[in-house]
């Protein structure tokens, strides 16, 4: 990213291959996670300073920080990372003619 345009994005960090830890203040609870996994999530825009998500066990996003980390060769198969197991998808079933 040149200099000067503004912050990273999820997409500039799953381009550096790097990986995007989010903490809770709230509960301590600290989890990793590859930005490229993130991205058809949340968005390629999503800005990386910006947590994902709420935490799941305070259900709140106001003591969530992030911070990206520039894994060593050293750190592979020693740095526990989320990663996504598959996507739900949720169905209902409305009149014709409703919004859905």
């Amino acid at each position: 990213m040149p200099p000067g345009t503004g912050y990273r994005t999820l997409q500039d960090a799953a381009d550096n291959h790097q990986i995007l830890q989010v903490w809770c203040g709230g509960c301590r609870r600290r989890v990793n996670y590859l930005p490229a996994d993130l991205v058809p999530i949340v968005g390629w825009q999503h800005y990386a300073h910006e947590p994902p998500f709420a935490c799941s066990r305070c259900k709140t996003k106001e003591y969530m920080a992030t911070a990206l980390l520039s894994p060593s060769l050293g750190d592979y198969g020693d740095i526990k990372v989320r990663r996504p197991a598959g996507m739900v998808r949720v169905w209902k079933t409305v009149n014709l003619g409703d919004d859905p």
